[in-house]
């Protein structure tokens, strides 16, 4: 006794040591440097050593309150910038949105504006420009809030730019940027050139379209300042497109070797941003998911020294009860009456089992049915095209051979929601954004088939599978389990 007494002492202790937190200075002062190195990190255009500074602070405030949600607010939106800029527009709309609910709970209105407006951005990447316009608006009731006229200057060039422009009403986004325009000549920013400049861009294509070439023209040549080659190429095609317009070959001749050297040198350079944006979209994702793993990890540390710890308790106060019961035993014997209740007792403890032996003979005739039903229903899916076709190719065996139908795969879900007690129906009344796409995909993977099968059957790439998987589970799903434990459940 006194021996484990003195193993549940060291492994309290133990577990104080393993579960103790860094005080939050701390972790304010940690999270700070860390920020700033990934700031430093990302303006050389490191974004995958950025982006592992900013998981490091999200790791390190896991169980932010207060203040310290200030800085998992930042850290969440510099990594929806990081994104981005890799094109990963839905990672980096689900990050700005969870900065933004960060930033809310401190009441920093300057970050709100800035994550809205990402987010605004990012929508008009996706194309949804309702959701984009909104963003858009919110921003400007916060710069009116906030008195920031200079964000309010360039969040009007945006909606010009990002919103109108896109949809096609050329005279509102005319409109935006000329107010955009009139409004930063009169702005004291060190930005107010390089948004001027995006704006003479902008204006020149607008002013093409809408077949004024002489403003076309006049803003095209400013845009030429613009120091981006693909702006310029915009630039030089427009004015190109004026002089053949014109008839003005000498200007159409210079325009158009202009036009092809700067487009040959925007090509090099897309080609050299494309190679790296895959490369670092691919070590960003990889960096996020070796980031859930270590928590993980640790979170399991902790819980088997609590466990270890309640099992010993357990152990103690077993050992203690069962000394009390013997002595309890030792008067129940000594004494007659209780002999008498016992002997009536055991009369009721064998009635008791012979219930207990039909109940487990009731049991055994259940478990007969409904191995039955099982076996029915594993005849079925195995009868299904999609099934067998999967196998075919599992087993490298291509005897089998059939172009699948759009009622083998509504047979092959009814067969699997069969096997596994209506698991997909389950799934779908849960997870209602799940598509039919999805739920297939779910269904091949539940079978066990390898991503290079499911990939074949649907007709896809298996990275596109994995990106796939991967959007359903942070984006359909929204669940905190792996998609392991969500396809497990209830087998």
């Amino acid at each position: 006794m006194k021996y484990l007494v003195h193993i549940v002492a060291i492994l309290f202790a133990v577990s104080l040591l393993g579960c103790r937190q860094m005080s939050r200075e701390e972790r304010l002062s940690m999270s700070e440097s860390s920020f700033a190195e990934g700031r430093s990190l990302e303006d050389e255009k490191n974004y995958k050593q950025a982006a592992e500074h900013y998981l490091d602070i999200l790791a390190l405030m896991e169980d932010a309150e207060g203040e310290e949600l200030r800085w998992t607010g930042k850290a969440k939106y510099r990594l929806g910038v990081v994104y981005r800029s890799q094109a990963m527009y839905e990672d980096a709309l689900s990050m700005d949105r969870a900065a933004l609910k960060d930033f809310a709970l401190v009441a920093d209105s300057t970050d709100m504006l800035h994550a809205t407006r990402n987010m605004a951005r990012e929508f008009s990447a996706l194309k949804q420009y309702d959701s984009c316009k909104f963003y858009f608006d919110k921003c400007l009731i916060l710069a009116e809030l906030i008195h920031t006229d200079n964000e309010k200057i360039s969040i009007l060039g945006e909606i010009g730019s990002q919103y109108y422009r896109k949809i096609g009403d050329y005279p509102n986004a005319i409109r935006y940027l000329k107010l955009s325009e009139e409004l930063w000549q009169h702005a004291d920013d060190k930005n107010k050139e390089f948004y001027s400049s995006v704006n003479d861009v902008v204006l020149a294509y607008l002013y093409f379209v809408s077949n004024d070439y002489g403003q076309a023209g006049r803003y095209a040549m400013k845009g030429l300042e613009n120091e981006k080659v693909e702006n310029r190429v915009t630039c030089y095609q427009i004015l190109y497109e004026i002089s053949k317009t014109r008839q003005d070959v000498d200007s159409t001749l210079f325009y158009a070797d202009a036009f092809i050297d700067n487009l040959a040198e925007n090509f090099t350079k897309e080609k050299n941003n494309s190679v790296q944006q895959l490369k670092n979209e691919f070590d960003l994702k990889m960096q996020a998911e070796q980031m859930r793993h270590s928590n993980m990890k640790r979170l399991m540390i902790i819980v088997v020294v609590f466990l270890v710890l309640i099992v010993a308790i357990l152990l103690i106060l077993w050992i203690n009860n069962r000394k009390t019961f013997k002595r309890e035993l030792e008067l129940m014997e000594a004494n007659n009456v209780i002999l008498r209740n016992e002997n009536r007792i055991r009369e009721l403890t064998d009635h008791l089992n012979g219930i207990m032996q039909e109940t487990e003979r009731q049991k055994s005739i259940m478990a007969e049915n409904t191995q039955r039903e099982r076996l029915l229903s594993n005849r079925l899916l195995e009868a299904n095209p999609v099934y067998r076709l999967a196998k075919s190719i599992e087993n490298k065996d291509f005897s089998f051979k059939k172009v699948l139908e759009e009622s083998d795969w509504d047979d092959f879900l009814v067969a699997g929601n069969s096997v596994y007690d209506d698991f997909f129906d389950r799934l779908h009344e849960q997870y209602p954004e799940l598509s039919k796409w999805d739920l297939r995909t779910l269904c091949l993977l539940k079978q066990g088939f390898a991503a290079e099968t499911i990939a074949y059957l649907l007709n896809i790439q298996t990275q596109s599978l994995k990106k796939r998987l991967y959007r359903m589970k942070y984006v359909k799903l929204s669940d905190a389990r792996s998609l392991d434990e969500i396809m497990n459940e209830n087998c």
